[in-house]
């Protein structure tokens, strides 16, 4: 019984620490690393453990994992979103691991964007803000805006030019691009969703950054799939 503890140990460690790492962090992962520390504990002092004691911490055991095993596939099963044509999606924002999004982070992307798809009269705002490792500053000022309702102007961060990666990775017309955009930072942290772009040119060009210093920005021309009504327009532009 002693091995077999260390082994369910062991394994339920590894199921529920990974995601947690990889920025996946709420209360059935917490509850998973503690039922593995219990089983561990379990096996280590097992044979220390009088016979009542054993007998009664491994049913223990066997009645938390049951009910952590049934509440799981219960969110799996009745947990799902099943929401439809809302007016109004929130993406909560989460951990940005230098410029690449967490696997949590994703997952909400994910989410929001074939719930978009199949809601396209749905609004989408996004929240958060910049983390302490995370090398997007908030303070650089871009200058990203509608050339007009089927036209937008958007530069890329600092540090890249034309040639980069991720550029040339955004031109390829298999690339999926949606503008979440706000007014400006007094309006929170929440971001507006417009819609589906089209790629059209790419220019390089520089910015000023925060300490004076001059840094290689791509200049991007979008056109809207699908024109930005009027008021929306005025809003953002006037």
């Amino acid at each position: 019984m002693q091995i077999i503890s260390l082994i369910i140990a062991v394994l339920l460690l590894i199921i529920f620490i990974f995601p947690i790492s990889t920025g996946v962090h709420n209360l059935g992962m917490a509850a998973g690393v503690l039922l593995g520390l219990c089983f561990g504990a379990e096996g280590l002092f097992y044979n220390k453990m009088s016979f009542t004691a054993q007998r009664y911490t491994v049913f223990a055991l066997f009645v938390v994992s049951l009910i952590l095993f049934f509440a799981c596939a219960y969110v799996m099963k009745f947990g799902k979103n099943t929401a439809t044509n809302q007016k109004t999606l929130i993406v909560l924002g989460c951990r940005v691991k230098g410029d690449v999004p967490s696997l949590a982070l994703q997952k909400r992307a994910d989410a929001a964007y074939f719930y978009l798809l199949k809601n396209p009269g749905c609004v989408a705002i996004l929240s958060g803000g910049q983390g302490k490792d995370e090398n997007i500053s908030e303070s650089t000022k871009y200058d990203d805006r509608f050339a007009s309702p089927t036209i937008f102007n958007w530069q890329t961060r600092s540090r890249v030019n034309i040639d980069s990666p991720e550029v040339v990775a955004i031109e390829q017309p298999e690339t999926l691009k949606l503008l979440f955009i706000k007014k400006s930072d007094a309006e929170g942290s929440e971001f507006y969703f417009m819609g589906e772009m089209l790629h059209k040119q790419s220019i390089g060009t520089t910015i000023t950054g925060n300490k004076g210093e001059k840094l290689s920005i791509v200049q991007m021309f979008y056109e809207m799939k699908t024109p930005v009504e009027a008021k929306i327009y005025d809003y953002f532009e006037g």
